[in-house]
Parts: structure tokens; sequence; C-alpha cells
């Protein structure tokens, strides 16, 4: 392929894809965002997890904007390796147990903890903290090696639906 080929293929590319995501079903990520929020975006740094999230989800509107009174709500951390806290390679338990308070706190009628680990799951979501972290705060933990949790979400798309590849398990 002539280099001004390339060049012009790959601007057609960009451009075709750059317009699907914008016109197509992705344009409510585009647009989507907390009509209470007075930012769209916060960093903040210099604080424990929980005063830091505190902060950052009160200037963006407080989790009322986000979640419903009746909800039922999934937190998806981070609980990949089974390594304890200190290493970080985890979500920090301290964080996971605010954002459930805080989803409680909105009203949410159940809320769930899970994810799909590297490592062996149970030892996992142990070694974490996450595990006792989660259920301290009133969250259900589902280990994805074992089960996966069945919660709606009108309006949503299921992760490998919408791209056309065949799911190996069950769909929720």
């Amino acid at each position: 392929m002539k280099r001004r080929d390339f060049l012009k293929t790959s601007a057609g590319a960009g451009l075709l894809a750059g317009a699907s995501f914008k016109l197509g079903r992705y344009d409510n990520l585009m647009t989507a965002h907390p009509v209470n929020a007075r930012y769209d975006l916060v960093a903040i740094k210099g604080g424990s997890p929980e005063a830091m999230f505190d902060l950052g989800i009160q200037e963006l509107g407080g989790m009322g904007t986000f979640v419903s009174k009746g909800q039922k709500v999934l937190v998806k951390p981070n609980i990949g390796w089974d390594v304890v806290p200190e290493f970080g390679a985890c979500t920090n338990p301290m964080l996971v147990a605010r954002v459930i308070e805080h989803v409680l706190r909105a009203g949410a009628k159940e809320v769930y903890v899970f994810d799909n680990s590297v490592d062996y799951g149970p030892s996992c979501y142990k070694t974490s903290g996450i595990e006792r972290a989660a259920k301290n705060a009133g969250a259900k933990v589902v280990p994805g090696h074992t089960e996966r949790p069945e919660l709606e979400a009108p309006g949503g798309l299921g992760p490998d639906r919408e791209y056309g590849r065949r799911r190996r398990h069950k769909q929720y």
C-alpha cells in the first residue's frame, strides 16, 4: 500500500469512527451528565480514600445524582489480585465501603460488589479486604468466578452482546 493510500484510508476510518460514535448508540456517553452536577470531572488528592470520595461525590452533586431510590446497584471495584491492600493492586477496601455507604444513603434497595479476579477469586476477595469491607458496609458480595449477579440495566448494553460475539457464560 502506498503512503498516500494509507493516509487516506486511515483518515476516512477515523472520521467514520468518530461520526458513528457521535451519531450512533454511544451518543449518550458523550452528552449524558448529571443534571445537578456542578462539574463533569473532579480530581482530588491528598487525603484518606473516604474523605477524597466524600468531597468528590459532593462536588458532582451527591450520590443521589447517580442513584435513585429503590434501585439495585452494582459496584465493580478491581479485585484482580491476591494481595493485601498495602500493595495498591486492588481498589482500596475503605473506598469500596464508602461508595457502598453513599449508594445506600441515596436510597438503593440492594448493592452488589462484583469482579472476576485474575488470581484465585476467593483469595482475592478475602486478602484484598474488599469482601469484609463490602459486607460490613451492607453490600452483597458476588464473586465472578462462581456466579453472576442478576441485574437489569434498562437502556444499558450487555458485555459482548452489542459486538456480535458469542457469550461463553450466562447473560446478566
